[in-house]
């Protein structure tokens, strides 16, 4: 019980410690402005969404593709 308790206890502190530097990571790239937050957007029918480099886009699905979801539908 003792290792586990001390394993749990290493584990989290690690886990702390990375999470702080991304933290603080982010807290630099957004005072550069970077990053760009979005706090919701509206998904249109018959669209995906893409994200790269922080930027999100709404892209079309084909057609082919969004025939196939319909007869998940269906079921």
């Amino acid at each position: 019980m003792r290792q586990f308790r001390e394993q749990f206890e290493r584990e989290a502190k690690q886990f702390k410690s990375e999470l702080k530097s991304d933290f603080e990571a982010f807290k630099k790239e957004t005072k550069m402005g970077q990053a760009k937050l979005i706090n919701e957007f509206k998904l249109i029918e018959s669209t995906d969404i893409e994200i790269s480099d922080g930027i999100l886009t709404l892209v079309p699905i084909p057609k082919e593709i969004d025939e196939q979801f319909n007869l998940l539908d269906s079921f």
